[in-house]
């Protein structure tokens, strides 16, 4: 697999998680509080880092009261624009 492919991803939902942590109004130490989730962890999530768990980035998603769902591909790589479409659609 194309690690800029991947990098792009963590990228995307980073930016994401980003805007929705804003446009709710949690704070990192909010989410701290709920989830024991560290200020570098949530950075790192949202700065696409590489160096994260998904145990981290799934506390992020409760703190954010997120689902976080795998679907099918439909036979295509993973294409970032496809993402962004689908996850609009639901």
């Amino acid at each position: 697999m194309n690690n800029d492919v991947l990098k792009e991803a963590r990228k995307k939902i980073g930016e994401y998680l980003s805007e929705v942590r804003e446009e709710k109004g949690v704070s990192y130490y909010a989410m701290q509080k709920q989830t024991g989730l560290r200020y570098e962890q949530a950075k790192a999530i949202e700065s696409g880092s590489d160096n994260y768990t998904i145990d981290s980035l799934l506390k992020m998603a409760v703190s954010l009261d997120l689902y976080v769902f795998f679907a099918p591909k439909d036979g295509k790589h993973l294409d970032i624009e496809d993402m962004e479409k689908k996850s609009k659609e639901g």
